[in-house]
């Protein structure tokens, strides 16, 4: 093998290994808008998602702080947005706050702490955030998230195993009656 194909085979395994490695340290934030995992090629993942949100509360209150917790099968990855239910607005609200060891904030382009992701690539049962309610009503919410399975449980990284634009049940605002407050 001459030098320069040597050269070659280096670079294309390192881009490989980059691509099946993505993002391990968490989602970009310029994941947050459409929550794809473009670095992670089409999704190999069939059947219904396994994934569901658990939220402490199912209304709030202005500033009400709700713990959320990702649950229903082993996960390498996740990033997650609290949005208007209603779909009026793509941009997020609420702001996640006190991240764990296992997850840090995300979606800088917005307010810091508009999103949460992973910090590592580790195989996790279950991941809990903390979530602040915006400080005035803006009717339901709802939380968007994608799951990056990732081969969970199994540690051999398969990037292109997830569940995309995955939705919670809605959060509706103390008092909400079908209309805006």
């Amino acid at each position: 093998m001459t030098g320069r194909n040597l050269w070659i085979s280096g670079v294309t395994m390192a881009v490989f290994i980059v691509m099946v490695t993505s993002y391990p340290h968490g989602a970009p934030d310029s994941a947050c808008a459409t929550l794809i995992p473009d670095s992670h090629g089409p999704s190999s993942s069939t059947g219904p998602s396994p994934y569901i949100l658990r939220l402490s509360s199912s209304t709030y209150s202005p500033n009400q702080v709700i713990t959320i917790t990702l649950g229903g099968a082993s996960h390498k990855g996740y990033l997650v947005v609290g949005r208007r239910a209603d779909g009026t607005d793509p941009n997020p609200v609420g702001l996640f706050q006190n991240p764990s060891s296992e997850s840090r904030l995300a979606c800088a382009t917005s307010p810091t702490g508009n999103g949460i992701t992973q910090t590592n690539n580790t195989v996790k049962a279950t991941s809990s955030f903390e979530w602040r309610a915006p400080s005035a009503s803006v009717g339901a919410i709802r939380f968007d998230f994608t799951v990056i399975r990732g081969g969970a449980p199994n540690t051999k990284p398969d990037a292109s195993d997830y569940y995309a634009n995955e939705r919670s049940s809605p959060l509706t605002p103390v008092g909400f009656h079908g209309h805006k407050k």
